[in-house]
């Protein structure tokens, strides 16, 4: 059996280089262990810090893996045989003095180790809970400059002093690694690579970004991402209430979001088929039409659509649109929804691998559907419609 300070100068060195991604069950990695030791030396400290911080972790993943009376009936382990158990370590944080360890770890632990070694125990695994973590990211654009990850950031502080946050609601430190993962911009932009990143180092099931904006009123963007990329979006909230954000704004924002969210929830829960947390697919139509107001109809007719997520339009001219379809599951679903309600879908002559949406107008005349001067916020379009719309003739010359 190797020696104590071996086996720890190992896992050391092992910690830089096995990647944080890949596991599946989060059970198994603890996060968020404090340890401060002193010792005749740093290293020695540090030593003496994983073992200990080892330990701690493998309390924490006891309490989440074991009864209360299969924990304290299993006799204690020695530090060669927690080694066994342990995967990697890395280091979250750390400070050092000439004679002191300060530091904040993660421990994973080896899955089928740890469960042999249980059963050999006689104990038995508590059933696995879905991974409900959701990582809150608070941007807030004020007048003059938009704050992410700025200790200013008075939406981000407002999150971090809520005292009525879920558990499961993680907001992010913002040191280094957020930084380097998520800049403001990525947010703002949607990029989904940088938001995934951030996603699996937190180990989270979901990111959300809150994107607040001062005005009077104030305005609030959602947007939710899960594993396989942007799930849900709810745009352009108003919140009434002052004119600048007082703590009472705030709290109002928070549980605006939390509404919205503990909503998503409830729908999913009573959805089959989860629409709302589906992967969301684009693809690029090219839709001829006749008059504005045509337009105004096709458009409406679009948002009513389940399958359709966001309507973006790319370019719109006298006679005829250039749009992006965000929908939700299998396309060829979506073509047979738009078929069943007057759109003729063909592949476009003019671009490889954009389609052409021809709306038939027999059908205008038995949807029973008012045909609107303008499309905005106020009407009473299906939830989680998106519209970008031109609402006058003038911007289509």
């Amino acid at each position: 059996m190797p020696s104590y300070k071996i086996i720890f100068s190992g896992l050391i060195w092992l910690s830089l280089l096995v990647s944080s991604s890949g596991y599946t069950d989060d059970r198994f990695t603890v996060r968020d262990i404090q340890v401060d030791v002193k010792d005749s030396s740093v290293m020695q400290a540090r030593m003496k810090a994983i073992a200990e911080g080892q330990r701690g972790a493998f309390k924490v993943l006891m309490g989440r893996l074991l009864s209360s009376d299969d924990m304290t009936s299993l006799p204690e382990l020695s530090d060669a045989q927690l080694d066994t158990l342990l995967q990697d370590f890395e280091v979250q944080n750390e400070k050092n003095s000439a004679v002191r360890y300060r530091g904040t770890l993660t421990f994973r632990f080896n899955p089928s180790r740890v469960k042999e070694f249980f059963a050999h125990s006689h104990k038995h695994l508590l059933p696995a809970t879905r991974n409900t973590t959701v990582v809150i990211v608070p941007v807030y654009k004020g007048l003059d400059e938009t704050q992410l990850w700025e200790e200013g950031n008075p939406w981000r502080n407002a999150w971090n002093d809520y005292p009525q946050l879920d558990s499961r609601y993680v907001i992010p430190m913002g040191d280094l690694n957020d930084m380097s993962d998520l800049p403001v911009q990525s947010v703002l932009k949607g990029n989904t690579q940088n938001i995934l990143r951030l996603m699996n180092r937190y180990h989270a099931e979901q990111v959300l970004t809150a994107v607040l904006k001062r005005d009077f009123p104030f305005i609030l963007d959602i947007h939710m991402y899960n594993k396989e990329g942007l799930s849900y979006i709810e745009e352009s909230i108003p919140l009434l209430g002052e004119e600048n954000l007082t703590p009472a704004m705030a709290h109002k924002a928070i549980q605006k979001t939390l509404e919205i969210v503990r909503n998503l929830e409830m729908k999913n829960e009573d959805s089959a088929t989860s629409v709302s947390l589906a992967l969301t697919r684009a693809v690029e139509c090219r839709i001829p039409f006749s008059t504005h107001k045509e337009w105004l109809q096709i458009q409406r007719k679009l948002s009513t659509l389940p399958s359709i997520r966001k309507i973006e339009v790319l370019s719109l001219n006298r006679r005829q649109a250039l749009v992006s379809l965000d929908y939700i599951g299998n396309e060829q679903r979506m073509q047979s929804a738009m078929e069943g309600e007057g759109f003729k879908i063909s592949s476009d002559p003019e671009a490889t691998g954009r389609k052409l949406v021809k709306w038939q107008k027999t059908f205008n005349h038995h949807s029973g559907l008012p045909v609107p001067e303008s499309v905005s916020p106020s009407l009473p379009l299906r939830e989680k419609a998106n519209i970008s719309t031109f609402p006058t003739e003038e911007v289509m010359r």
